[in-house]
């Protein structure tokens, strides 16, 4: 449950830089991304070592929505 809630809350963050910020350069997006989008989901303590599949695969969504 608290895995779901910061990967939601890191995808809502990632859609706000994606629609807002114009990527020119991946150093750009890296510093956005690390300042933004990473502590929320390091809030939750799972992302270390998540240990259910479903945990897993909620917090790999984040990061293929880099890719889009």
């Amino acid at each position: 449950m608290q895995c779901t809630e910061a990967a939601a809350k890191a995808m809502q963050v990632l859609g706000i830089i994606k629609r807002n910020f114009v990527m020119n350069d991946e150093e750009d997006f890296r510093l956005l991304f690390n300042g933004y989008v990473r502590p929320r989901l390091e809030y939750c303590v799972q992302v270390w070592n998540p240990y259910w599949e479903k945990d897993i695969e909620c917090l790999e969504k984040v990061q293929k929505g880099l890719q889009n």
